[in-house]
């Protein structure tokens, strides 16, 4: 691979991380899950449009409705970009809706 390659592929991994950072705090709040809500849904039941719900690692046995919420759900490989982020964050939808929501 070129110099002149890796130097475009670095620049274009600057702006693009440059441009997350710029539109998370642009766009709106951040809520943390499990940090400011318990579930993910609680977190986007108080999200307005512009937020983003940042899911920490963990096992979250919910089902999740954006309700028409123009927001983003993301684990902290949006922060991070640590791969383990997503692997480690887990959204498991096949609970019934009348059970509690628990993380593990």
């Amino acid at each position: 691979m070129s110099r002149r390659r890796n130097m475009q592929e670095i620049s274009h991994f600057i702006l693009i991380l440059s441009m997350l950072g710029i539109a998370i705090k642009a766009r709106g709040g951040i809520i943390a899950v499990p940090r400011d809500y318990v579930t993910i849904q609680a977190a986007i039941n108080a999200a307005v449009n512009g937020d983003t719900v940042l899911v920490s690692p963990g096992t979250y046995f919910e089902n999740i409705n954006f309700r028409g919420k123009n927001i983003v759900v993301a684990s902290d490989y949006i922060l991070t970009s640590d791969p383990s982020s997503i692997k480690n964050t887990i959204i498991n939808g096949s609970a019934p809706r009348t059970r509690i929501p628990q993380v593990v």
